[in-house]
């Protein structure tokens, strides 16, 4: 794939999707709310893309994630308040980047 960017139309009709697998993938934005019809998504994985930051908004709505993998993007510091709603969360890799707030 050559996915650089995900917005609402890409998941639109997709609320029963469990696992998201972007890795690789040249992703540098996220929208804000994009996932947020995603109610049954429990696994998201962006490992390997060239996320530069994640916005305030971009995990509201996927309440029933259990595992968030962001290893080896180009993310910066994040801000726990971003992760604020993942209640379920179990797994969160974060390699090459750190949490703060």
């Amino acid at each position: 794939n050559k996915i650089d960017s995900l917005n609402l139309r890409h998941f639109n009709g997709m609320s029963k999707l469990k696992r998201l697998l972007l890795d690789e993938n040249p992703i540098k934005t996220i929208e804000y709310v994009t996932l947020s019809g995603l109610n049954s998504l429990e696994l998201l994985s962006l490992a390997g893309t060239e996320i530069k930051s994640i916005e305030h908004g971009n995990f509201v709505g996927i309440n029933q994630l259990r595992v968030l993998n962001l290893e080896r993007n180009e993310l910066g510091n994040l801000n726990r308040v971003y992760l604020k709603g993942l209640e379920n969360l179990e797994q969160f890799n974060k390699y090459k980047h750190e949490l703060f707030g």
